[in-house]
């Protein structure tokens, strides 16, 4: 018996799938997101609350709760993420796994303090999650271009010559700077003493220049960087702990 081919899907049904999951992930986001973002903002810049126009003249001072919580919240939380000396360490199953730990936990440890700032990821990081109750922080990699220092090559020859030019068009290096070409054998200590021979092999001696480049190296970075409240969406079938995804509040004291 012939297995039933399975249904193919063409790009256009893919594409209207995924634009259905988009805009329910935007109406979920929308409503059960990005509304409750906007009101624990205001109340963390304790702004009016509703219903204060009717007090306009009388409302002496906002409490700010929400505000003293979260700075001393994340205050507390980037302390003791900041007091070790190692933020990332990885544990080895057995005596087997100590050096791939060791190196594993010097490369994240590496990338988390030099390359990135880990507490300058910390703190936005930790004012999203207490503020609004998500806080999203992703790994970027991205590749980029360096260039290496002043190289000076001499006596490059013209066939040299058209390889590096070919180099430089495909982006591997920069040529800095070409000197003026001359011969590749050294000078006769007397031209006048030299012999008709010598005289004829410098003659068809071939002909060579310095030339200073930079090489092109293409490097692999990983950036840590928080996302905006405002810059993602959430699947409708997302789950929040409601325990910790609960609504700030504020008084107002006339």
């Amino acid at each position: 018996m012939e297995k039933k081919k399975k249904n193919s899907l063409s790009e256009q049904d893919i594409a209207s799938k995924v634009s259905v999951m988009l805009q329910d992930a935007v109406d979920f986001s929308t409503s059960h997101i990005a509304n409750k973002h906007e009101q624990a903002l205001k109340l963390y810049k304790r702004d009016p609350l509703p219903g204060d126009e009717k007090l306009h003249g009388r409302s002496k001072w906002v409490s700010p709760d929400v505000m003293e919580r979260v700075d001393w919240s994340v205050a507390s939380m980037t302390r003791l993420f900041d007091s070790t000396a190692m933020p990332v360490q990885f544990m080895p199953n057995g005596p087997e796994d100590e050096p791939l730990a060791v190196q594993m936990t010097d490369a994240c440890n590496f990338v988390a303090r030099s390359k990135n700032s880990h507490v300058a990821v910390l703190e936005p990081w930790l004012k999203n999650g207490f503020i609004t109750g998500l806080g999203i922080t992703m790994v970027e990699f991205r590749t980029c271009r360096e260039e290496g220092l002043p190289e000076l090559l001499k006596g490059v020859p013209d066939e040299q010559l058209v390889q590096l030019t070919q180099q430089e068009e495909a982006g591997q290096i920069i040529i800095v700077e070409a000197g003026e070409p001359y011969s590749a054998l050294p000078p006769m200590p007397d031209p006048n003493v030299a012999s008709e021979m010598s005289q004829i092999v410098q003659a068809m001696a071939p002909m060579v220049r310095d030339l200073k480049i930079r090489r092109i190296k293409n490097m692999r970075h990983m950036d840590i960087t928080n996302l905006p409240p405002e810059d993602f969406i959430v699947s409708k079938d997302a789950q929040f702990d409601r325990e910790r995804n609960e609504e700030p509040t504020a008084s107002v004291i006339d």
